[in-house]
This record gives structure tokens, sequence and C-alpha cells, in this order.
């Protein structure tokens, strides 16, 4: 599927200034991100320590012979349930918050290196570089119609239209 002279990689380039503006943007952010992260797994945390109480008093039940085996059986299964769900939720919330940034610089970099590593790289190379580029490509009377995946595709839709939609005023507000 590797782009024939690399036209297709070429039309994702990010202009400096763009690429400045959004690596800024991410950046500050990530504070944003890091905020939104730590306030989620403090409920979340509250959360599990309510639902350890509930097991707690669920299981001074069952030994005091309130509540019966069966009973309890149900109910801790319920809890624990919850109490790994609650559990996955906080470290999902862990990643994204650190993977956040990293993983934005990452696709930056790749949309502005994209064509020079594509002329450096061996076929099998170019080939998985156009695969991370672009999805479901077809062809119209002899052409190759590319489709990019997200957020490539922005990229390539800012390249042709010279229109970023990043472009900030003096006080930093999209301008019109």
């Amino acid at each position: 599927m590797a782009a024939p002279n690399g036209r297709e990689v070429r039309a994702i380039p990010v202009p400096t200034e763009v690429a400045d503006r959004v690596a800024t943007a991410l950046r500050e952010s990530q504070s944003d991100k890091e905020s939104f992260a730590r306030t989620t797994i403090m409920r979340r945390q509250q959360q599990e320590l309510l639902l350890r109480s509930k097991l707690d008093r669920a299981y001074d039940d069952r030994l005091s012979g309130r509540i019966s085996d069966e009973l309890w059986s149900s109910k801790s299964a319920e809890l624990e349930a919850e109490l790994q769900r609650v559990r996955a939720e906080m470290e999902r919330h862990e990643r994204a918050s650190h993977e956040y940034e990293a993983t934005g610089l990452q696709i930056l970099e790749l949309a502005q290196n994209a064509y020079s590593l594509y002329v450096t790289e061996n076929p099998q190379q170019q080939a998985r570089l156009v695969k991370t580029l672009l999805s479901n490509c077809s062809f119209d009377r002899g052409s190759l119609c590319p489709t990019y995946r997200k957020p490539f595709d922005l990229f390539a839709k800012g390249a042709e239209t010279e229109d970023w939609l990043l472009r900030l005023d003096s006080n930093q507000q999209p301008s019109g």
C-alpha cells in the first residue's frame, strides 16, 4: 500500500509556527488534564473507601449472624466487582494523564517528519508509515484517493486549505 513517491505522505506537513503553537497548547493543557485526573482519582478514592466500609460492615453482619451466608456471598461479590471497576478507572485516569502530552507531541513530530522519514526508510518501513497515516484508500480513474487516519486528516486538510483553525489572535483566542 506504499505511496508511489510519497505524495500522500508529503501532504501532511505542519508549519513550524502551527506545530509550536500546538506543542505549547499541549503542554499548557497537560496541567488541566492532570488537575482533572487528580480530581477524578480523589473521587474514586472516596468511592473506594465507601465500598470498603460497606464490605467491612457486611462482613461484620455476616459474623454476627445478621445476614445469611448466601446474602454475604452475593453482596460481597457485588462490592468486590465495584471495587475492581473503581480501581481500574483510577488506573486509566492516571495512565491517560501521563500519556496525554507525550502522545500528542509524538503525533505532531510524526506529522512534521513523515516525509523525511518516508524517503529514508526501506519499502517495508515505508508501507508501515503509510498504514499509520492512511486507511481505506481508494482508486479513482487510476489515481490514489487517500483517506487519512485521525488526526493526520486534520493536518492534510490544513495543508491543503492553509486554514489550520489553530491561528490565535493577540489575546490567545481562536481567530475567525
